[in-house]
């Protein structure tokens, strides 16, 4: 499909929309991807309506989806330019990247099911299997230890996830 770009060729369009995918898959927005990936590339730090007119996207969307990005440490303003537009540019370092979405999303997600499993037994529902709910709670150790592991660049002890068959 041919469109008309004007500061990215077709072939790092093309690879952002593939790249906007793979994110997808991983629970951010196709955009993120997107901008993500055309930040990274950029020699120079990238401005909204650059992302706007090859993206074919609005600048409301540019703009939250950029708000995201920052949060999660994926992309950074820079000062350069006139002051009237703000620039941005990708984090380099993917161990950062992926320390802040680990921390910031996944521990945050695995902490509330934690919570509430911790409340579950059968005594609160006479429906449920103890024995099941045990598996359950190692599994959640498990993706706990996991995620805390990478975080903290550890060696993980996975010694506690042992089930007797």
């Amino acid at each position: 499909m041919l469109m008309e770009t004007k500061f990215f060729s077709l072939e790092t369009l093309n690879l952002a929309d593939a790249v906007g995918e793979f994110i997808q898959y991983w629970g951010f927005k196709k955009i993120h991807g997107q901008i993500w990936l055309l930040a990274f590339v950029s020699k120079e730090p990238i401005d909204a309506c650059m992302l706007c007119h090859d993206l074919k996207v609005t600048k409301g969307l540019i703009s939250t989806s950029i708000k995201t990005l920052i949060e999660y440490n994926l992309i950074s303003e820079v000062d350069i330019g006139d002051k009237r537009s703000k620039y941005y540019q990708a984090n380099p370092d993917f161990t950062s990247v992926i320390v802040s979405v680990l921390t910031n999303r996944e521990l945050k997600i695995i902490d509330k099911v934690k919570l509430h499993s911790d409340n579950l037994n059968s005594k609160v529902d006479n429906r449920i299997d103890d024995c099941k709910i045990k598996k359950l709670k190692a599994l959640i150790k498990l993706g706990e230890v996991l995620i805390k592991g990478v975080i903290g660049f550890k060696v993980i002890d996975l010694t506690f996830w042992k089930f007797k068959r």
